[in-house]
């Protein structure tokens, strides 16, 4: 048996791996990328984001209600128009936004977007907030999330 093939083989496909992990990060979601994030990850794209820390638990409810942390999610609503991503951003925001629907699978570009919603709805802006704002009034960050938070 002839082992140079084998070795050829597992070289090409290590260095595809260690090009995904050292490439720098696309506009859009990837197949490495989860499709799913954690509430903790959501937390800190929110902090990073801008958005106040008082808000943050709140905003991780709301998007568990809207997308269930699914970064590519999708919805055509009744009227015709679609939500996008991990916050459902709604056609209308945009041009607002100045960014594609493809741009906002991207949870960066996502939440930022959705920071401009926030500043002129605030919590109202969503579906999943109004319809479960009991919820996430409750709804409570992980105490290590928290004060990673407040350390950043």
């Amino acid at each position: 048996m002839h082992w140079t093939p084998l070795f050829a083989r597992i070289a090409i496909v290590l260095c595809g791996i260690v090009s995904v992990f050292l490439s720098p990060r696309s506009a859009t979601a990837n197949a490495t990328e989860p499709r799913r994030l954690a509430p903790k990850q959501v937390a800190f794209l929110l902090k990073d984001a801008g958005f106040p820390q008082e808000a943050i638990p709140k905003l991780v409810c709301t998007a568990k209600y809207e997308s269930l942390y699914d970064v590519r999610a999708k919805n055509v609503n009744s009227n015709g128009s679609h939500d996008t991503g991990l916050f459902q951003i709604n056609d209308i925001w945009l041009k607002e936004c100045g960014v594609t629907r493809k741009q906002l699978l991207d949870p960066r570009t996502n939440v930022a977007c959705a920071r401009k919603v926030f500043r002129a709805q605030g919590f109202w802006g969503w579906y999943g907030h109004r319809y479960k704002q009991e919820k996430c009034k409750a709804f409570r960050l992980k105490k290590s999330t928290m004060v990673a938070l407040s350390a950043k």
